[in-house]
């Protein structure tokens, strides 16, 4: 149960720690740059998926 809680509590740092430097990249380049980050997430969700539904056969 503790390496569960030590891989949660990682996990959720390196996905929180990158949204608190936002507020410090301005607005222009935010706004420049959140399709690509938006393309790059749902890229690496597809991927997720079909790596998980192949893992199960």
């Amino acid at each position: 149960m503790r390496k569960y809680k030590r891989k949660l509590i990682i996990s959720l740092s390196v996905l929180i720690f990158p949204w608190l430097t936002a507020p410090f990249i301005g607005t222009k380049s935010f706004v420049r740059f959140l399709p690509v980050a938006t393309f790059a997430n749902l890229f690496i969700i597809v991927f997720t998926v079909i790596a998980n539904q192949k893992k199960m056969v």
